[in-house]
């Protein structure tokens, strides 16, 4: 708040409306395909959260500290990013931010099948970090390409969009991992997330647009 300054800013006179931003939305199919993106990705994040305890508890019985060692694994992915983010971050910057997200959501993807095949809690751990060294590259792809399918004008009310893209993901992840874990065996959660994360991937890789090379023009007409 008091140390961070924003150098040429200009304040945005155009009056909007949640529903206008939602109109200016539809219109922009590069926007709309990153906020579907959001939502899945989200969601399949969360799938998880509800059955992660008892599963642990599952695939092995003399486990003492299950709520210990539940927070450790949901955290294996957050320990990833730390690590990896800053590489993937370089890679994008050489191949582009539409290439890393294919590529971490297709590894995420096969990263959470692998999550099932596993009956011990060392060889899940080390599919879950797998999961998490690919899954870290999708969230910054997606603002970098969110960045350049924006105007400046209109870049505020993106991110608040996608925001509520987010936790629309975060409530309805819950419920789905919720209702499979509670009626089905409790792989089966492992199988929605991966499947969640291909599907994502096939969009992304179906829809693939020319990147553009520049970013809006800073004085470019707000919205």
């Amino acid at each position: 708040m008091f140390l961070v300054k924003e150098e040429k800013f200009t304040p945005n006179k155009v009056r909007g409306s949640v529903l206008k931003d939602i109109r200016v939305s539809v219109s922009n199919r590069s926007f709309m395909m990153i906020l579907c993106l959001t939502i899945i990705t989200t969601c399949s994040v969360m799938t998880i959260e509800p059955i992660l305890p008892l599963y642990i508890g599952k695939i092995d019985d003399t486990i003492q500290n299950t709520m210990f060692f539940t927070g450790v694994l949901f955290s294996l992915p957050g320990i990833a990013n730390i690590l990896f983010g800053p590489f993937w971050g370089k890679l994008a910057d050489k191949i582009g931010f539409h290439r890393i997200l294919f590529i971490g959501l297709l590894g995420g993807g096969i990263g959470s099948l692998s999550q099932m095949m596993f009956t011990d809690i060392w060889g899940f751990s080390i599919a879950r970090l797998g999961y998490g060294i690919f899954f870290c590259a999708v969230f910054p792809a997606l603002n970098g390409l969110m960045i350049r399918a924006t105007p400046e004008g209109f870049r505020g009310r993106a991110f608040g969009l996608k925001e509520s893209a987010n936790q629309l993901g975060y409530m309805i992840g819950p419920i789905i991992g919720g209702v499979f874990g509670g009626f089905f065996p409790m792989q089966s959660v492992f199988l929605i997330t991966g499947s969640l994360l291909l599907v994502a991937a096939g969009m992304c890789y179906a829809c693939k647009e020319q990147e553009k090379s520049k970013e809006f023009p800073a004085k470019q007409k707000a919205i």
